[in-house]
């Protein structure tokens, strides 16, 4: 701004100077005097305003441009990002590369190793398997010396215990029969004693072998008693006795109290009916032929209820044991509870009294021979085995 003011104030100067000289009537002849000067002028403002020119291009250059150089910065560093990250791929791929090869290296190796490793193999298993053939000869040979002693053994060792054994079970049978009454078992016991006899195959012990079966059939004869029916029929007696409404008031046969005429007149007659219904609801009048009876109270009817289920159960474990004696007791006991303190008219007592009879009719013991002619044989053939054993 400066240069121009000067410019064109020297232009201003110029204009008048020559005003000026018009004036004054100079001669033109002095013109080509003041060019010189012009030019020295412009000759020193053209590097200023070149450097004007420069510094604005300058700024103009460093205002557009700095964006483009910040993008242009970024852009390479997003380059070295990815040409980084494709080096570590690259660093991966080869180690997995060189581990492939070493796998296959590997796999190679170990197929040309195969047949070699194969030879090996089957040398050792036909090594195990002659090995295993030789034990089972071996062991072969062991078991037919030990089937040739075993053959080459007196049987009258197997005699022997076998007599011992058909003789003990004898006993047992005889302790089954008088002791616990268990019949069944006892049946049992003497036809495992038979078949130790029997396997011996001996006629020496045909006769000890038709004691065993004259017993057996003894035995057999014998009925039985089915115990658990007995239990079964005395629960359900109970729960009926326990269900059964033992407190019952005497019936009345008197004027019904809601019995009500309809044909009423009259206020009066209807008055004297109605005091008549009140009247019957507290007092009642009944005719009885036989001696009144009182009636019982609860306490009491719970001491007979619990003494009838005693002599109920105690007759239960009374035909468990096969006690007669205690079992007819207990059911006679029950009978005369049921008789004197039940209610004879209620159709559950008549039915549970005429199930007490009918157990009473079953014999819990029965009778068992004295002795069992068996065990007396087996007992002598037993001695004599020894004596021979011993001989």
């Amino acid at each position: 701004m400066t240069k121009e003011t000067d410019k064109s104030a020297a232009t201003t100067t110029e204009a008048k100077a020559e005003t000026k000289k018009s004036a004054t009537g100079e001669a033109p002849s002095k013109a080509p005097e003041k060019e010189p000067k012009r030019a020295v002028k412009s000759s020193r403002i053209l590097p200023w305003l070149l450097l004007i020119i420069v510094i604005a291009a300058l700024a103009a250059g460093g205002w557009f441009g700095y964006p483009h150089w910040q993008a242009y910065q970024q852009s390479q560093q997003q380059i070295q990002q990815q040409l980084a990250s494709y080096n570590d791929q690259i660093a991966a791929l080869e180690s997995k590369l060189s581990q492939l090869e070493r796998e296959q290296s590997q796999q190679a190796n170990r197929i040309a190793e195969t047949p070699e490793s194969l030879n090996a193999l089957r040398q050792s298993l036909r090594g195990e398997l002659r090995q295993q053939q030789t034990e089972l000869n071996n062991q072969a040979r062991a078991l037919g010396s030990l089937q040739s002693e075993l053959a080459n053994l007196d049987m009258s060792q197997e005699s022997s215990w076998r007599i011992i054994e058909a003789r003990n079970l004898a006993a047992m049978a005889g302790r089954k029969v008088w002791l616990e009454s268990d019949i069944n078992t006892a049946i049992r016991l003497l036809e495992l004693a038979d078949s130790h006899l029997r396997a011996l195959d001996n006629p020496v012990h045909i006769p000890v072998r038709q004691a065993l079966r004259d017993d057996i059939d003894s035995l057999t004869a014998i009925a039985q008693v089915d115990t658990d029916a007995i239990v079964i029929r005395l629960t359900s007696v109970a729960e009926q006795l326990n269900a059964l409404n033992w407190q019952q008031a005497p019936g009345f046969n008197g004027p019904d109290a809601t019995e009500t005429e309809t044909d009423t007149t009259t206020w009066q007659q209807n008055l004297a009916n109605s005091w008549k219904r009140f009247m019957q609801q507290f007092v009642r009048i009944q005719q009885r032929e036989e001696a009144v009876e009182p009636l019982l109270s609860h306490d009491f009817v719970r001491v007979v209820q619990q003494r009838l289920q005693l002599s109920l159960q105690l007759a239960q474990l009374a035909a468990v044991a096969a006690n007669d004696e205690r079992y007819q007791a207990a059911l006679e006991q029950a009978q005369s509870l049921l008789a004197e303190y039940a209610p004879a008219q209620s159709n559950a007592v008549k039915q549970a009294q005429q199930t007490l009879l009918d157990l009473q009719q079953q014999q819990l013991e029965q009778a068992k021979p004295s002795t069992l002619q068996s065990i007396e044989l087996l007992q002598q053939l037993a001695a004599n085995n020894n004596e021979e054993a011993s001989a």
